[in-house]
């Protein structure tokens, strides 16, 4: 019968090396011994705590599965460490990569948008179909001074006729 090892007592060697033959208890026994201290770590370096937990959390995924690569599991410690300080330098570098503008208009704007410009775009061009479709008749209605279909749809569309 084989005595199993207290993982509270154990040293960080004695950690590593189980952890990195799968033993799971080890691996707890690692989060459980350096993920607070992880964390705070993490705070201080990226300011925010749901990104910190982030990084820590990334820190002991990477680590577990990276645990067997470890060349002197006494540097346990120092390991994890650099890890987390990775992982955080990956998250401040996302970070700068986003644009944001503190910078908003006073007002909202009243200019047309997009969608607004392309729907008077199309109509217009329905009333200059129309309109070349008249008769020879019809034309004389324009030189009247009556007002034509593209007045009508003129006030409908607006700045198209600007």
């Amino acid at each position: 019968m084989t005595a199993e090892l207290d993982w509270n007592v154990a040293g960080d060697a004695e950690l590593a090396g189980a952890a990195a033959t799968g033993d799971p208890a080890a691996l707890a026994g690692i989060y459980d011994r350096y993920a607070d201290r992880l964390y705070d770590f993490c705070v201080g370096m990226v300011g925010d705590r749901d990104a910190a937990a982030d990084c820590v959390q990334e820190a002991f995924c990477m680590a577990a599965v990276d645990l067997p690569t470890l060349r002197d599991p006494a540097k346990l410690r120092p390991w994890l460490y650099s890890i987390a300080r990775h992982q955080a330098l990956r998250t401040l570098r996302a970070r700068k990569r986003e644009t944001t503008s503190d910078e908003l208009p006073d007002e909202p704007t009243t200019d047309a948008g997009p969608d607004v410009l392309a729907a008077r775009n199309e109509l217009a061009e329905l009333v200059a179909q129309a309109e070349g479709g008249l008769s020879d008749r019809d034309p004389r209605s324009f030189e009247s001074g009556l007002p034509t279909r593209s007045d009508r749809f003129g006030a409908c569309t607006g700045a198209w006729r600007q």
